[in-house]
């Protein structure tokens, strides 16, 4: 193997999944971003963390609201999700110009999205300094899965 340099060796660990992460109000100002820089860190309690970059306008709802939902998108979204990366939900109603709608969620006030595979609600559990970035860690709550044995698929077994 050959050396690879300290500021570029995490970029071994990409291509990495893309979740949507939703924050804010359904009943008032909300967005949603591609995320890939999710990941489960606990089951017992089920935590999940989550970095965000400082610009992102859904950065700033999550910050504000404390509640966030993470959805599960299928590999036929990739355009929709290449699409919601490349704009600011402080410029555009990203979730119509891709026709989605955005839904209720159901323990959180952050939205959910109609179309997803699955959906986990979160709540912010502890802020982490790291470098430039402030990852959160959120605490899982509801989730709903579309499809198949999803308790059973969740287990793993």
């Amino acid at each position: 193997m050959r050396e690879v340099d300290p500021e570029v060796s995490w970029r071994m660990l990409h291509p990495r999944p893309v979740v949507l992460v939703g924050a804010g109000d359904i009943d008032g100002e909300y967005s949603f971003a591609p995320a890939s820089w999710v990941t489960p860190v606990s089951d017992g309690p089920p935590v999940v963390a989550i970095a965000l970059s400082e610009e992102s306008c859904t950065r700033g709802l999550l910050l504000e609201r404390g509640e966030f939902t993470l959805r599960v998108l299928s590999v036929d979204q990739v355009d929709e999700i290449l699409y919601l990366s490349s704009v600011s939900g402080r410029d555009v109603d990203k979730l119509s110009v891709v026709g989605w709608r955005a839904a209720r969620a159901r323990e959180v006030s952050a939205p959910a999205l109609d179309n997803a595979l699955g959906v986990v609600e979160c709540r912010v559990h502890q802020t982490v300094q790291v470098g430039r970035d402030d990852p959160r860690t959120g605490r899982c709550g509801r989730g709903r899965g579309g499809g198949g044995d999803v308790q059973r698929q969740a287990r793993g077994t």
